[in-house]
């Protein structure tokens, strides 16, 4: 097993890791709700986040960016 050497800022070494053939990035969180929890569960992650949950292009979902490559939505289910 090939073995490599994660840098961070530098050359001072952060740690050793094993190599892998494939890396995944969470970008985007959902919380599917009920439709009748939908305004609580906004309101609740908006507050948690300091972000404003804000309505997107389709009213089932609101979400907001937290952070330059990480967003969370709500999603209303049902009607």
């Amino acid at each position: 097993m090939h073995h490599l050497s994660a840098r961070v800022l530098g050359d001072q070494p952060l740690r050793t890791v094993s190599a892998v053939a494939h890396r995944s990035r969470l970008f985007v969180a959902v919380i599917d709700v009920p439709a009748g929890d939908h305004a609580e569960e906004t309101s609740f992650w908006g507050a948690a986040t300091g972000r404003p949950m804000r309505e997107l292009d389709s009213p089932e979902f609101h979400g907001a960016r937290l952070g330059d490559h990480f967003a969370l939505l709500v999603h209303r289910l049902g009607g």
